[in-house]
């Protein structure tokens, strides 16, 4: 899959065909033999902990933003998208407003708490069991606002801050997290995120060690430097940036007005 590849993302959940409605379709791209089928229904997604030599471990970690919901009651706040610069910022799961708990007990925030530390951790040998977030964000398909999802790119949490949101259908506020994602380099990959390297996280039988032969170039100098190599690691795409004389020029009335009276001050 590519960063900015769209998904069909439908029922029934099946891995065939490989394309459904003209997109790939999600289940198709995601499936690992003899493991059940990865899922997207919660903004935070866990696979079943593997049990391996090393010890448990996750294998991979989904997070899945609605965009549809934005502003609404049940998403008040914003999640944000910028996969070209390296950067996603991700509000966590504690959502129970009506029986408010510590955002560190709710099942998402716990799962990414745990990796934050792995992915903070000066040892290469927590390092090597961390892992790696995948974002996806919800995009409108055939005038409908569900049913396929878009590759945002895969990375760590770089921070997870406490923080205070409010509640307008309770009038109340309470505590959750937010977490500021780096999104990983795929340039030596050409783009390509490999799920052969999520499928062997997911196998038993294979080491921390072993199923680092399959993770990207990028990844793997992570494990091996840790902090100091993340602006090396951290996504970026050159981009022309001029902007085209027409496209600079106000198109209304009361742009033109505004755009006047800052010449003049």
């Amino acid at each position: 899959m590519r960063v900015g590849q769209v998904f069909r993302y439908s029922r029934p959940y099946r891995s065939s065909p490989n394309e459904i409605d003209g997109l790939v379709n999600f289940f198709y791209a995601t499936s690992s033999i003899d493991c059940k089928k990865v899922l997207l229904d919660a903004g935070i997604n866990k696979p079943t902990l593997v049990s391996s030599s090393d010890g448990k471990r996750e294998s991979v970690l989904l997070l899945r933003s609605s965009s549809h919901k934005i502003g609404t009651e049940d998403t008040p706040w914003q999640d944000y998208f910028d996969p070209d610069h390296g950067h996603v910022r991700y509000f966590g799961d504690n959502k129970n407003r009506s029986a408010p708990t510590s955002p560190e007990n709710s099942r998402g925030n716990s799962a990414l708490l745990k990796q934050f530390d792995l992915h903070s951790s000066n040892k290469k040998t927590d390092r090597l069991l961390a892992a790696p977030i995948l974002c996806f964000s919800s995009t409108p398909f055939n005038g409908k606002a569900k049913g396929a999802v878009k590759f945002e790119g895969f990375g760590l949490i770089n921070k997870a801050e406490r923080i205070v949101q409010y509640d307008r259908r309770t009038d109340t506020t309470f505590t959750n997290y937010v977490y500021d994602i780096l999104i990983f380099d795929m340039s030596s990959e050409d783009e390509i995120f490999d799920w052969s390297w999520i499928t062997a996280r997911r196998n038993k039988n294979l080491s921390v060690t072993e199923c680092l032969k399959y993770a990207p170039s990028s990844w793997k100098k992570w494990v091996e430097g840790g902090e100091s190599v993340l602006r090396e690691v951290k996504r970026s795409v050159s981009k022309l940036m001029t902007t085209k004389t027409r496209d600079q020029r106000p198109t209304s009335t009361k742009e033109i007005t505004l755009l006047r009276s800052i010449y003049n001050y």
